[in-house]
């Protein structure tokens, strides 16, 4: 499990769960607390390191996040509406609709607030773009700007028995 503050953790928690077996799928739509618990549950397994690609233009701040296939994800709440784009690969991710199997090249707004779970199918590229009005370099000053803080919650093994089978022929 990666300890220290990594660009890898930028954004995103990656967790390599081997065998799948050892953890239950997210409901069809999943509410925040059920994500969070999630994520805590993921913490408990080695961490898959990701290297993003971080690019800059006037104003904008763009993150490119290679992961490999088989991976779940959790990423962190944003303060503010993005572009978020699924270069290439197949994802299983929560949206507005519910989770949903997501093949790239495809783009979508996330709204403020928007915390997403993923997982998946083949390797994906993921790309975000964040405006950057100061026009910044700094990796942690774009942070604290893009996202929100998030206390750690407490994981209790038995809420994850509420947590539906819908995603179960996805992991088979």
């Amino acid at each position: 499990m990666l300890n220290d503050r990594t660009d890898a953790e930028f954004f995103n928690v990656t967790i390599d769960l081997t065998p799948r077996r050892e953890i239950a799928p997210l409901p069809h739509t999943p509410s925040l607390a059920q994500i969070q618990r999630f994520e805590q549950h993921l913490a408990q397994f080695p961490q898959i390191p990701n290297e993003p690609k971080h690019h800059f233009a006037e104003g904008m701040y763009g993150r490119e996040l290679p992961i490999q296939a088989d991976a779940f994800v959790v990423g962190k709440i944003h303060r503010h509406e993005h572009i978020t784009v699924l270069l290439s690969g197949t994802a299983t991710i929560n949206t507005d609709k519910g989770m949903e199997r997501i093949t790239g090249p495809h783009i979508w707004i996330s709204p403020p607030g928007a915390k997403r779970a993923l997982y998946t199918h083949t390797d994906c590229v993921f790309f975000t773009v964040h405006l950057n009005h100061d026009n910044t370099r700094d990796l942690e000053a774009i942070e604290a700007d893009v996202i929100v803080p998030e206390p750690r919650i407490g994981f209790d093994c038995p809420l994850l028995a509420e947590f539906a089978d819908e995603l179960q022929g996805v992991y088979a």
